[in-house]
């Protein structure tokens, strides 16, 4: 095994470690409430409407950003398509991803649906902007989201936190009609239900953006796996990190200045290259 495979595979293993972790903190809050108010029994029956929503919530999504773009043919970009079966092949996904085109001058792309109806979608600007070799890179990148089952991770933390926006407000809705009879019984509501209701809303936001940056640097590592070359992603991420805000931001967020890094949905370009540089620095230990 190589230095740099080797450093890849651990810093794999401190990833999905920190994405259970933080998968299993984003559930506390939503358990604590539901269990709470309803039971076990009516949380148990609340959990398989979770998995429900869970499981529609995909297809919604998907069908909701293609309205923008179109279908990119093999005859319109044969080494697009290229790039993308041989990527698909080596990561072992059954399902070859399908391509779509969304006419924006921004550089930009995007992995949506789910990994066997996987799609990319890609701008004009990110096409017209980058070489074969970054946009391999790029193209590796979205490819290690799927095989790493990303888009099923990114719906269950979105679904918790609406779900647990929509339960603490639902609490809060009763414990106000119930004041009255509070006010004239002198009974007091737990402090640890009235704690879970006041802190849940945000610290399942914070934890959800922590979950998304860890899944990006997962899939940075993801795309040196399959290519060989983070020098290549990281030129890539170089060349389009000032791009003019878009409408979906996945891969390339624009860097905000007086964004607290808790509150970022991906981790600053600036480490994302740091990091590959780093990495690349194993493969060649003399340089």
């Amino acid at each position: 095994m190589s230095t740099l495979t080797a450093e890849i595979r651990r810093r794999k293993l401190f990833a999905l470690a920190r994405t259970l972790l933080l998968a299993g903190l984003i559930a506390i809050p939503f358990v604590a409430i539901g269990r709470s108010v309803f039971g076990t029994a009516g949380f148990v029956a609340l959990g398989i409407g979770v998995w429900i929503v869970s499981m529609n919530a995909g297809r919604m999504s998907v069908a909701t950003l293609l309205a923008d773009a179109i279908p990119l043919r093999y005859y319109e970009a044969p080494q697009l398509h290229e790039i993308v079966g041989s990527l698909s092949t080596h990561a072992g996904l059954t399902s070859m991803p399908m391509l779509y085109l969304m006419r924006s001058r921004t550089p930009n792309a995007a992995t949506i649906g789910r990994r066997d109806e996987p799609v990319i979608i890609v701008t004009e600007g990110l096409l017209d902007m980058l070489s074969v070799r970054e946009m391999t890179g790029v193209l590796a990148h979205e490819i290690a989201h799927i095989r790493n089952n990303d888009l099923q991770v990114f719906i269950f933390a979105e679904v918790m936190k609406q779900l647990t926006i929509a339960l603490s407000r639902f609490v809060w809705f009763l414990l106000l009609v119930q004041l009255p009879f509070v006010l004239f019984t002198g009974f007091l509501f737990p402090a640890r239900l009235l704690l879970w209701l006041a802190a849940a809303p945000l610290l399942v936001f914070v934890l959800q953006l922590a979950l998304l940056r860890t899944r990006e640097f997962a899939a940075d590592l993801g795309a040196v796996e399959l290519t060989g070359d983070p020098e290549g992603l990281a030129s890539a991420l170089y060349r389009v990190s000032n791009p003019v805000r878009s409408v979906f931001g996945i891969l390339f967020p624009v860097p905000q200045q007086t964004e607290h890094s808790l509150f970022r949905t991906h981790p600053a370009v600036e480490t994302r290259i740091h990091r590959l540089l780093d990495i690349a620095s194993f493969d060649h230990p003399g340089g």
